[in-house]
């Protein structure tokens, strides 16, 4: 079997699936030591990274695999969702909205979009991305109670 950065990435995978995330964290640098300037292997070592609860470490890695190519929609959803659990929720809607061009049909994104805007306050844009996630998927449930909350907060 080749020695490659794919292949490390792919066992690293394979380890992330299953909970592993020591072990997959592992193969993800393995992977890096190979490539460091894999955007993938980097953004999935800070999912390993997340999954052990290293939160702090998860996101530099996502920032650098967005820095190494903002056009990876689930690096910028990625980041976005550890910062929104931060409560950094400005540069979170940053996340999600360079996301959205990329994920346009994503209503996790736009739902977390809208917490993050609705966290700071802009509940008119909120309640267009909690629009938008329920009308992606009308069956979101979360969605669904974050638009009548926010509609009913605006009301005020």
């Amino acid at each position: 079997m080749p020695d490659t950065d794919a292949v490390h990435n792919v066992i690293g995978v394979g380890f992330l699936r299953q909970g592993r995330y020591e072990e997959a964290a592992a193969a993800f640098r393995e992977a890096l030591s190979r490539n460091a300037d894999s955007a993938d292997a980097n953004r999935n070592l800070a999912s390993a990274l997340a999954g052990a609860g290293r939160v702090g470490d998860a996101i530099e890695y996502l920032r650098h695999a967005v820095r190494l190519d903002p056009r990876n929609g689930s690096a910028q959803y990625e980041l976005g969702r550890l910062l929104l659990d931060r409560h950094e929720f400005g540069e979170a809607s940053e996340c999600f909205r360079a996301a959205l061009p990329l994920m346009p049909a994503s209503s996790s994104l736009r739902n977390d979009l809208g917490v993050a805007l609705a966290s700071r306050g802009d509940l008119r844009d909120a309640i267009e991305q909690f629009r938008m996630a329920v009308s992606l998927d009308p069956a979101f449930a979360e969605a669904r109670r974050n638009l009548a909350s926010a509609e009913r907060a605006s009301a005020y």
